[in-house]
């Protein structure tokens, strides 16, 4: 793992680099940016002090992150996609993830709003009313 001068790193447990689960603390710098990458496995964030500003794409934009500040915690992306790939089985849940997509990637609303609109849609395309 390559790190900026003064960031500090403690595998508190299992191994990063292999299979199954693992916990490290990471004390960043001010300002360090951590650019574009992919998560390979689950990944659960704790922010302990200060802010850490979360954002997806794969350019760095720092308009397009969210802050999360002490007391946050998050599941990074990989789930999301293992989750969405297994649910997206049929035309109109695949047009909902298209659409929800392009709303979530062009206006940068909160995705609990696309949650929520999902769900509707599916409730009453699929018998809620």
């Amino acid at each position: 793992m390559s790190l900026p001068a003064g960031a500090k790193v403690a595998v508190l447990e299992g191994d990063p680099s292999k299979e199954g689960f693992f916990t490290m603390r990471l004390l960043l710098p001010d300002g360090f940016k951590i650019q574009p990458h992919w998560h390979p496995k689950v990944e659960h964030v704790t922010v302990i002090s200060g802010t850490f500003n979360v954002g997806m794409g794969e350019k760095f934009d720092q308009t397009a992150t969210k802050a999360m500040p002490a007391g946050t915690l998050a599941l990074m992306v990989v789930v999301t996609y293992q989750l969405g790939r297994a649910a997206i089985t049929d035309f109109t849940t695949i047009a909902l993830a298209r659409i929800s997509g392009a709303i979530l990637l062009r206006f940068r609303v909160n995705s609990a709003w696309l949650i929520l609109g999902a769900a509707i849609a599916g409730w009453i395309l699929y018998g809620g009313i």
